[in-house]
């Protein structure tokens, strides 16, 4: 009997032990280094996503991202949304910092608001919880590759307390900025914080400061270019070079400005009208009017790694200067021997230009295009651009696979900006059951400086047409 006893008296022990090795250990024992890490690679970890309104947090590109401006339907929904830490034990610990990489951008100033906050009260609402501000300042970046880091050094009111919770906020009402985060840690120690000084406002009677004295474009080009272009808004002053786009939906204009009204210096993009007035149309603004314009100066990457100097959307002019000339500089015809069929070639000729030896050319069915797909741009090896745009038309450029290029409908635009100037541009075209898919007789063409412009226009038409189903360009630049 004593046998037994001993017996089951050990193999409890034996259970015991076995039972006590399984238990968890807490996420992190208080004092002994990492609270927090999170990289938002696939998930958001100890973070929980609280959406007040509008868009959530997302994981995205492998990063906790937070915009409210949707790339498809190109509309800004008015968004307040949280990414909510679980509470972290600070009560053992001296000292602790957090630190994360970030990449943010459009922003504007009263319409976008990013913030980090932490509380040792968390309510289970962000909206009914007592914050404090620990964002200090946050650099907006210049491209989609470059990040920041944020370093903050957690205040010691919060240190021995075991129920501090982190919070990053982003919001945003008319206009949208976007923010990515990734690598987000919370440890034991202190480090070097990231500047928490906001940038001093340049006086208004500095240059730049007001349309009495603004910027010219080279000037404006040079604060770019050198990293020094400011984060506020700023006054330029230029002559109309090129009018680019009219977009129906935002009533707003992309052009061009230059000091001397020749070349395509610095990109209006998606600018408004005088004292932020709708546009009605491409003919609102002339060739050759000189503008005072204020909006944000900036340097935009785009998909393809090209560095395009610009005023961002949604600046607005105030004040315009002379009649101008036009939409464009009237230096060739419009149709006529400018634009000239024959068989599935279709050619543009500047008639005001004599043509060099030098050419280039691309393949548009080995530009990773998506299959049934909206086309907007192609880049030629030599830095050439061509913009594909739906113009006036009812269908906006599409690739397709089976045709091996690009199909552009009825009024559909086809713009090209080079740093040269163009001679002579050459299409290669698909042929369809017998039939050259060259576009509209009617089409029409424009040349001025370094830019082309061509118009698969027929006035007679509201729909349909001759599609210009272009497989390859060749553009023969000027002597």
């Amino acid at each position: 009997m004593k046998t037994i006893f001993k017996l089951a008296i050990a193999l409890l022990a034996v259970f015991s032990f076995a039972a006590c090795s399984d238990v968890p250990m807490p996420y992190e024992e208080p004092g002994t280094g990492t609270y927090l890490d999170e990289t938002f690679e696939t998930s958001f970890g100890k973070f929980t996503n609280v959406t007040v309104k509008g868009n959530a947090w997302a994981i995205d590109y492998k990063t906790a991202k937070a915009t409210g401006y949707d790339n498809s339907s190109q509309k800004t929904t008015a968004s307040e949304a949280y990414l909510v830490s679980s509470p972290v034990d600070l009560s053992k610990s001296a000292a602790a910092y957090m630190q994360f990489e970030y990449i943010l951008r459009y922003v504007r100033a009263g319409q976008t608001e990013n913030k980090v906050l932490i509380t040792d009260n968390y309510t289970g609402n962000p909206t009914t919880t007592t914050w404090t501000d620990i964002t200090g300042s946050l650099t907006e970046g210049s491209d989609w590759t470059t990040y920041a880091t944020y370093k903050k050094n957690i205040p010691s009111e919060f240190l021995g307390k075991s129920n501090v919770v982190i919070a990053l906020m982003y919001s945003c009402t008319t206009t949208s900025s976007t923010i990515e985060i990734k690598n987000l840690i919370m440890k034991d120690g202190t480090v070097e914080e990231s500047s928490t000084t906001t940038p001093e406002t340049p006086a208004t009677g500095e240059k730049g400061q007001s349309k009495e004295n603004p910027y010219t474009v080279q000037e404006a080009v040079d604060l770019i270019t050198s990293g020094k272009a400011p984060s506020t808004e700023v006054y330029v002053k230029g002559i109309i070079s090129n009018i680019d786009y009219y977009n129906t939906k935002y009533k707003s204009l992309s052009y061009y400005i230059s000091d001397d009204g020749k070349s395509n210096t610095l990109q209006i993009y998606s600018g408004k009208g005088l004292n932020g007035a709708d546009f009605t149309s491409k003919e609102d603004l002339k060739v050759g009017q000189t503008v005072v314009i204020k909006g944000i100066i900036k340097s935009f990457t785009d998909k393809d790694g090209k560095k395009i100097n610009e005023v961002d959307k949604s600046s607005q002019i105030v004040s315009i200067e002379g009649e101008g000339s036009g939409t464009t500089t009237p230096e060739t015809p419009t149709s006529g021997e400018a634009v000239s069929i024959s068989g599935n070639i279709l050619t543009l000729t500047n008639t005001k230009a004599t043509a060099g030896t030098e050419t280039a050319t691309i393949d548009l069915s080995q530009q990773g295009f998506e299959d049934t797909k909206t086309v907007t741009e192609a880049i030629f090896s030599d830095g050439t651009t061509i913009t594909f745009a739906k113009g006036n038309g009812p269908t906006a450029p599409t690739f397709y696979t089976k045709t091996k290029g690009v199909r552009v409908y009825l009024n559909n635009t086809i713009t090209f900006n080079a740093s040269k100037p163009i001679a002579k541009i050459v299409f290669t075209c698909d042929v369809y059951n017998g039939t050259n898919e060259v576009g509209n007789k009617t089409a029409t063409v424009t040349f001025s400086g370094n830019t082309a412009v061509y118009t698969n226009a027929d006035p007679s038409l509201t729909k349909g047409g001759v599609q210009l189903r272009v497989q390859t360009i060749t553009i023969t630049y000027a002597k």
